[in-house]
């Protein structure tokens, strides 16, 4: 059912102050079009005192630079900007553009095979967006292409990709591993890699860190839509399952402070290109499914606040967040939250056991946990000889001794910093 805009109520909110005029530039260029609004605000903040190196440094990290070439080398905006800072965005928005012109060139191949084959594949993110939501591929990077396929075509799809030139890098510590990461949960194998040093993934599910996500999966499959206007037989998500997919990406990658601006944008452009058709009652009703409307409402209010998307308002709490703060702490490094994933990951290892039947399969994973398949070893540590070999097996624990008990170090600190805080 879509819900007519006419008849809703949206929840919208003006952008913070606490922004410094580099973030102000940053923001308002992740986008494709600048409402009247925005270009104004633009325009005021370029007359300010722009410390333009610091910009140019953030926007690579944040990887919008190709966007605000776009918007700085138009007419009425280009007065303002450095001759230099213009050249370098023109230099990486053609960067972009000729490395995704081979990224497309591959995804193109890897479409026809997967249809010759009979084998549904979906893509997702870059792969998709900015070829037919972005409509300009040097817009929109992409650091590897993200498949959806069925489970239960997954080793179809491996000899596949195997046939196509395609290998994994690294496996997982043991078939069981691989079981219970990738399949039992919804989540995906381990790379591919191509002799163009292209990086693939393939996924199971658009819900990998949702309780129960992989059992929502069949209606999302029943959602998806086809498109062969370019002559490739092209899968995609539905745009609420798209926005919410992209949301709890998002909302995941904000909590170990790994993100990019781009994706926010992403979710704004998918909005504005789809309008009406947006089915926001089915987007709210999946979120409520998999217990996740809290996460989802955060990212939406997020771009109520900087980039004018309207959402319908709907009841419930949710984490309020600062885009000022985000920005700081990506920026900054956000060395804690990093270092906390790392704990976190640590006990959701554990926490598989349950999954695991059988007292002799728990001790096996655990097993291999410390002592895994000599291929990861070997994708791990790239051992040149048999001596390196064997000193790869004795080093790896170590190694996750040492990252657990940092990571635990960090939780502890940070618990008694917020405690000691609020006292």
């Amino acid at each position: 059912m879509v819900f007519p805009l006419s008849q809703m109520t949206f929840v919208s909110a003006s952008p913070s102050s606490e922004l410094s005029p580099e973030e102000m530039i940053l923001i308002l260029a992740a986008r494709l079009k600048l409402t009247l609004g925005n270009a104004s605000k633009l325009e005021a903040v370029l007359r300010s005192d722009i410390n333009w190196q610091t910009l140019m440094v953030d926007s690579a990290r944040l990887g919008v630079q190709p966007l605000l070439h776009k918007h700085l080398s138009q007419p009425k905006w280009s007065p303002y900007v450095p001759t230099d800072v213009l050249a370098s965005l023109k230099a990486a928005y053609r960067k972009e553009s000729f490395r995704n012109v081979r990224i497309y060139g591959l995804v193109e191949q890897l479409l026809k095979a997967f249809n010759d084959a009979g084998i549904g594949v979906v893509l997702l993110k870059g792969a998709f967006l900015g070829r037919w939501v972005y409509r300009d591929i040097g817009l929109r990077p992409m650091g590897d292409i993200d498949l959806l396929c069925r489970e239960r075509e997954a080793s179809s799809v491996k000899a596949k990709l195997n046939e196509l030139g395609f290998h994994q890098k690294t496996v997982y510590p043991s078939p069981l591993h691989e079981r219970v990461y990738a399949i039992d949960r919804g989540w995906h194998l381990k790379p591919f890699y191509s002799s163009k040093s292209a990086m693939l993934e393939v996924h199971f599910s658009i819900f990998p860190n949702v309780p129960h996500g992989f059992a929502e999966m069949e209606r999302v499959w029943q959602g998806v839509g086809q498109d062969t206007a370019e002559g490739l037989p092209v899968s995609f998500l539905s745009p609420s399952d798209l926005v919410l997919y992209l949301c709890l990406h998002l909302m995941h990658h904000l909590h170990i402070g790994r993100w990019q601006l781009y994706w926010f944008t992403d979710i704004h452009e998918v909005v504005s290109h789809y309008g009406d058709e947006m089915e926001w009652e089915r987007l709210f009703e999946s979120a409520a499914t998999l217990g996740v409307t809290a996460q989802a409402k955060s990212i939406l209010h997020l771009l109520s606040q900087h980039w004018d998307v309207s959402f319908p308002e709907v009841r419930g709490d949710f984490e309020g967040l600062s885009m000022a703060a985000l920005l700081r702490d990506r920026l900054l490094g956000g060395c804690e939250e990093r270092q906390k994933a790392v704990f976190r990951g640590q006990l959701n290892k554990i926490g598989m056991l349950a999954d695991i039947s059988g007292w002799r399969h728990r001790t096996y994973f655990l097993w291999k946990l410390v002592f895994p398949s000599r291929e990861n070893l070997i994708g791990r540590y790239h051992p040149r000889n048999a001596l390196t070999m064997v000193l790869s097996y004795l080093v790896h624990p170590l190694v996750m001794v040492k990252r657990t008990v940092v990571s635990l170090f960090y939780c502890v600190f940070c618990l008694v910093r917020k405690y000691t805080r609020e006292g």
